[in-house]
């Protein structure tokens, strides 16, 4: 939680310099606690603000999944799928989230028709 409120706290300076020093603070922290919705939300938010959408999407991935959002969750997954390279851990992750988002999709056709 400590380490989370730090990486927000770099963000929230708005200094650029900090950006890399967020990202590695909250890496950690969701090393230590990869179910806190925050910290994906605040890691996503450093890489997109370092251009790394890629990873910022997979951290979106992250989220969602764990907010039951499996639609966002598989969008998401799928993006940093194509912009991640190949057989990374943070490729296998996007693959992994992105078939468990699929599933629970197609396991629930009903709640998840086109809209």
């Amino acid at each position: 939680l400590i380490a989370t409120t730090f990486g927000h706290a770099l963000i929230a300076t708005e200094d650029k310099a900090n950006y890399p020093e967020a990202i590695k603070v909250l890496r950690v922290a969701t090393g230590r606690d990869d179910e806190n919705p925050f910290a994906w939300y605040q890691l996503g938010t450093a890489y997109e603000l370092t251009g790394d959408t890629a990873r910022a999407a997979l951290a979106t991935a992250e989220r969602a999944s764990m907010n039951g959002d499996h639609r966002t969750a598989a969008q998401s997954a799928r993006y940093a799928l194509a912009n991640i390279p190949a057989n990374t851990s943070d490729w296998i992750r996007a693959q992994d989230i992105a078939m468990a988002a699929q599933n629970d999709m197609d396991d629930n056709p009903k709640e998840y028709k086109k809209r």
